[in-house]
């Protein structure tokens, strides 16, 4: 088969119409077609050649690229990941320089199934359409081009020492040298695929002597820092990538002086065509079109997503934006308080002070359940050549350039949390009903269990950031439009003020169950007359790093390198914050207040399910800080004949679980299943906290099962009593989930669950 007469199916149920390569939309019911080129893992496919259909789907583009013409399919999956899939699963928040795992691809004339890569460094669309199907360049041939200036190449370095920790928790850091895996588009780092490590894992000194392959095509103003830099790499004066991080954002900052930046901001929110009003809030207001921000100007951009239905989401939504440009405007407008490695953390403080300030409210006005109010927030602040944003919950934002449409947030919710613990596939956890149920949002509890994520954006080229509530992003709206709608205003054929109206218009007309809002930002960077031609000092002798030092230049949830999931562990004897609903039934199942749902979700979910009437948390978490076991009960100064709280266990068989409030039959907690127990009820049967299942089972079938005992009521309550402890093991210091990996006791951001009892209402995600 001609690739340029390959035809694709309409993902559509209701039209699975055969349309030529080149639509874009269906020319039968005309809706979106995607194009998704994937990469296989492994050796070249041992096909024919170019044309050739693998397992009557898959359409080989060359020797490991092939295009899926039956998009609308779910691609075949296992339950069985292997370890070398995992870490593409827990890599999942560095998007879009980590592909994502797409499914397994079945072909008899191979020795065994292949593994699929979407999102991989594959053009596909945008201005670059002529290349579809085709690998983007490697960085080291990018390199070598005259126009690439200082500030780009200073970038890429950046990017790459920011995937570097991560990177090595995942042993995955020889991907970083590997010219082939190693990829560029445009100012963007892209990996190819992951590269295991061998034997001995890699250090700063290995980046160091890589990289000194690429001094002698360096740019000339730059040589002499490069020189310097990758001698003091290779020979081990940087202990850690922080401090090389620090000294190319100092380095950034001097490159940047080269170039104008100039940026537009549009704003527009709507309550849509089947809300009674809108619960959505952006600033600037709504309708807002600023088209001449200087780059030594600070802009702020934010859109809220409401949560609480008619207890008050809107309420919080403006609430949070209140609160959030009140502490900037004190803090940030002054350019003597602008320090590049310190906004990321004051950017989460204000987060978490607006949720702060949302949760006092819901306690003073004592909302409870599903009274509470509270609000998702992505928000992007820009000075300079540096953009930053940070979001909480599921409104989203996106990166947008002439060649590629990208999200760059990751969705706060039960999906994006499956993967990252390495459980599930994202397509796989994406087909159960609840996979949007929030895992944390504002207002839901204090702010000591609330994990904002901040990254910083370098801009030395054209781009947009689109920020927008999930009445425009949900059913991929973005992607399927982001050429025909935001391409024309890179190609100034548009001002930013039409693009908001026409995207909000998309959302209305298209999905029109939600509010939709919309936060543009637009940012332009040129190179000055005299720019790039001032050399760059080398950089200066390397200060030893304080143990505690954190990067602040890496997305904040992901700075915990003693926790291979990324992911802050809930203290001992702590509790997470309760939280409370979003108006959709499904998508807030998961932030209600009420008590747990029994050991059957702590099964399937792997989440830190708890228990009515545990203590209130005490102290706050901080990175790198190990929570303090909690002594042992004959230790303690009151002892307690069977256990204490904080102490962890392992049960040795099964174990009955009481349900309680008529929620259907008893159930039990499995065999080898890791508990935590956090206090006694008022009739003294022991109350538990769930750390680690015996297995990975999967999202849906917890769901089916779950489901089926809650149609006579949506809340399942439950204890163990006293005389099964006896059938638990006790674990060691170096067992328990604080001090190992081995069992992961992991803070959900929530401590409380309940499940809708009608499943019949359960639109997808």
């Amino acid at each position: 088969m001609n690739i340029s007469t390959a035809i694709v199916t309409c993902p559509h149920p209701d039209c699975k119409a055969p349309n030529p390569l080149d639509r874009i939309f269906c020319q039968k019911c005309q809706r979106y077609i995607p194009k998704r080129y994937l990469w296989t893992l492994g050796k070249p496919l041992n096909s024919n050649g170019k044309g050739e259909l693998l397992g009557d789907r898959y359409l080989v583009v060359n020797q490991n690229t092939v295009l899926d013409t039956h998009p609308g399919l779910m691609p075949v999956t296992t339950e069985d990941i292997p370890p070398g899939i995992v870490p593409y699963l827990k890599l999942s928040a560095y998007q879009p320089q980590i592909p994502k795992v797409y499914g397994l691809l079945a072909n008899p004339s191979q020795e065994e199934s292949i593994w699929l890569l979407e999102d991989a460094p594959i053009y596909s669309q945008g201005l670059a359409t002529n290349l579809a199907g085709r690998l983007m360049p490697r960085l080291v041939d990018v390199w070598r081009e005259k126009n690439i200036t200082p500030l780009r190449q200073i970038n890429w370095l950046a990017q790459i020492l920011e995937l570097w920790q991560p990177m090595v928790m995942e042993k995955v850091a020889s991907t970083l040298l590997n010219l082939e895996s190693l990829r560029v588009e445009g100012s963007l780092i892209r990996i190819l695929e992951l590269v295991p490590d061998g034997q001995r894992s890699p250090t700063l000194s290995d980046l160091g002597k890589f990289w000194q392959q690429f001094l002698p095509e360096a740019h000339p103003t730059a040589s002499d820092f490069w020189q310097v830099l990758c001698q003091q790499l290779a020979s081990g004066q940087f202990t850690s990538p922080e401090q090389v991080l620090d000294v190319l954002g100092s380095t950034l900052n001097s490159c940047a002086n080269s170039y104008h930046h100039f940026y537009q901001i549009a704003t527009y929110s709507d309550k849509g065509p089947t809300r009674s009003r809108n619960e959505d809030a952006c600033y600037p207001s709504s309708g807002t079109f600023l088209n001449s921000i200087s780059g030594k100007d600070l802009g702020l951009t934010i859109v809220c997503d409401g949560i609480g239905g008619h207890e008050g989401g809107n309420v919080a939504s403006n609430m949070a934006i209140e609160a959030i440009h009140q502490d900037i405007v004190q803090s940030l407008t002054q350019p003597s308080t602008w320090e590049s490695k310190s906004v990321s953390h004051q950017l989460e403080s204000y987060i978490r002070s607006a949720n702060d300030r949302i949760s006092q409210r819901n306690d003073s006005e004592q909302r409870h359940s599903r009274q509470r109010m509270g609000t998702t927030v992505v928000m992007a602040v820009n000075h300079g050549h540096e953009v930053y944003l940070a979001h909480v919950g599921d409104s989203r934002a996106y990166r947008i350039s002439r060649t590629g449409c990208h999200q760059v947030t990751l969705d706060d919710d039960l999906a994006a949390r499956e993967v990252r613990l390495g459980y599930a596939l994202y397509r796989e956890a994406l087909q159960h009903a609840s996979s949007g149920s929030l895992i944390q949002a504002l207002g839901m509890g204090g702010s000591y269990n609330l994990h904002p994520t901040v990254q910083k954006f370098v801009i030395d080229e054209d781009c947009i950031f689109l920020l927008c509530s999930d009445g425009l992003s949900d059913r991929d709206r973005v992607d399927q439009y982001w050429e025909s709608l935001v391409l024309p205003v890179l190609e100034g054929k548009k001002d930013l003020g039409t693009l908001s109206q026409e995207l909000v218009g998309i959302g209305n007309s298209l999905n029109g169950h939600d509010n939709v809002t919309i936060g543009l930002l637009y940012c332009r960077a040129q190179l000055s007359a005299e720019g790039g031609r001032s050399p760059i000092p080398p950089p200066p002798a390397v200060v030893p790093l304080p143990t505690h030092s954190i990067s602040t230049n890496q997305p904040t949830r992901l700075q915990f390198p003693e926790e291979s999931t990324y992911l802050q562990r809930l203290p001992q004897g702590s509790s997470p914050p309760a939280a409370s609903p979003k108006s959709n039934p499904w998508r807030w199942g998961f932030l209600i207040p009420l008590t747990l749902i029994g050991a059957i979700g702590a099964y399937y979910f792997k989440l830190p399910l708890s228990f009515p009437n545990q203590p209130d948390a005490q102290a706050t978490p901080t990175p790198n800080t190990q929570a303090t076991p909690t002594p042992d009960a004959q230790a303690t100064s009151t002892p307690d004949p069977t256990v204490a709280p904080g102490q962890f266990y392992r049960t040795t068989k099964a174990i009955p679980l009481t349900l309680e409030s008529g929620a259907g039959e008893p159930s039990k907690i499995p065999e080898n299943t890791t508990i935590q127990f956090v206090g006694k009820s008022s009739n003294n049967r022991q109350n538990v906290q769930f750390c680690s299942p015996p297995s990975n089972q999967l999202l849906p079938k917890f769901f089916d099962k779950l489901l089926n005992f809650t149609q006579q009521s949506s809340v399942i309550k439950g204890s163990i009593s006293e005389s099964d402890i006896q059938d638990l093991e006790k674990l060691s210091s170096s067992e328990n989930p604080n001090s190992t990996d081995n069992v992961e006791c992991l803070n959900t951001g929530f401590s409380n669950i309940t499940i809708p009892a009608n499943k019949t209402n359960s639109p997808n995600k």
